[in-house]
């Protein structure tokens, strides 16, 4: 899924019930996120204009704000436990695969 527009960067993952596995929501432009009316708790990366993961938060639980990211441009919402799943960090490059294809 992707948030590219004022009112679905806005909309976000409110309001919803939980996030599959296997799925994301990116979030761009971005440079922080909060749970607000959120029911569930979820992992964030946030990345640099070349995908690169500056910063991640872990198991962020509802109704919180994340730390502004000055250097971010984007944001990846994973369901909670997916980052350490993946044995995602600090560093590595993400490639963004879009619903239907690349």
């Amino acid at each position: 899924m992707e948030a590219n527009s004022f009112f679905k960067r806005l909309k976000g993952l409110m309001f919803t019930k939980n996030l599959p596995l296997q799925s994301a929501l990116y979030i761009n432009p971005c440079k922080g996120i909060h749970t607000y009316f959120m029911n569930y708790n979820i992992d964030v990366l946030y990345l640099d204009i070349n995908y690169k993961i500056l910063s991640i938060d872990e198991n962020m639980e509802p109704r919180k704000v994340g730390k502004f990211r000055k250097k971010a441009v984007s944001v990846i919402e994973l369901s909670s436990g997916r980052v350490k799943g993946t044995k995602t960090e600090v560093g590595q490059v993400v490639k963004i695969i879009r619903e239907g294809g690349e």
